[in-house]
């Protein structure tokens, strides 16, 4: 959850802020992506069950990250997908052409404003197994209250 705060606020500060036509905002960002979150990921737990078993698998996006191959052929397996042997090859000459890709790195979160996102995500942080600890791979645990 805190890589998606730390990720919403980037897209906020970079693409929305210059392709908008807005001078400026009214709302405060920081609250607007703790409440966003809040209803897409209530929608998300209230509807969810409307899909068919066979045709939704839930991942981790490290999952992702971890294991790009073993994590796709897990949903070609799970969605009953024919063809990933076919497609593997392509996506290895994908992978490998993203050679040196480096993640975003963002500014660590304040100490206060981590734990407002784990107080008002907290049901969030339980449900896919998220420890309150904030571990910014790039930096450091800050407190700036």
């Amino acid at each position: 959850p805190y890589d998606v705060y730390n990720s919403t606020m980037k897209l906020h500060n970079t693409a929305i802020k210059t392709s908008s036509w807005q001078p400026s905002f009214k709302y405060n960002i920081h609250k607007r992506i703790i409440l966003t979150y809040k209803k897409v990921y209530q929608a998300y737990l209230e509807q969810f069950h409307l899909i068919p078993k066979n045709n939704f698998v839930d991942i981790a996006f490290e999952d992702l990250e971890k294991d790009t191959i073993g994590t796709i052929k897990n949903i070609y397996e799970k969605l009953n997908i024919n063809g990933f042997d076919k497609m593997k090859s392509n996506l290895e000459k994908y992978l490998n052409k993203l050679g040196n890709y480096k993640k975003n790195k963002h500014p660590d979160i304040p100490i206060n404003v981590q734990n407002e996102i784990f107080n008002e995500w907290n049901e969030y942080f339980k449900l896919w197994g998220y420890s309150k600890e904030y571990n910014n791979k790039n930096n450091k645990l800050i407190d700036n209250e």
